[in-house]
């Protein structure tokens, strides 16, 4: 745990499948995500549950 602590992380499509996954990753090895996607509801879902867990995160809507 730790291996990205302090780091800024943006995951382009990250609100599901492989990106989603990615995101929960580096915000449990203490990153700072932001979530970048189109689907804002599980963007901001996703972001609030990272948020819940102790981590950092924010989503982004792609234009």
């Amino acid at each position: 745990m730790g291996r990205v602590a302090n780091k800024v992380a943006i995951v382009t499509g990250g609100a599901l499948g492989i990106g989603r996954a990615t995101c929960e990753l580096l915000a449990k090895e203490g990153a700072k995500v932001a979530v970048v996607d189109i689907l804002e509801k599980e963007g901001m879902e996703l972001a609030d549950a990272i948020k819940r867990s102790g981590g950092e995160a924010f989503f982004l809507r792609r234009m």
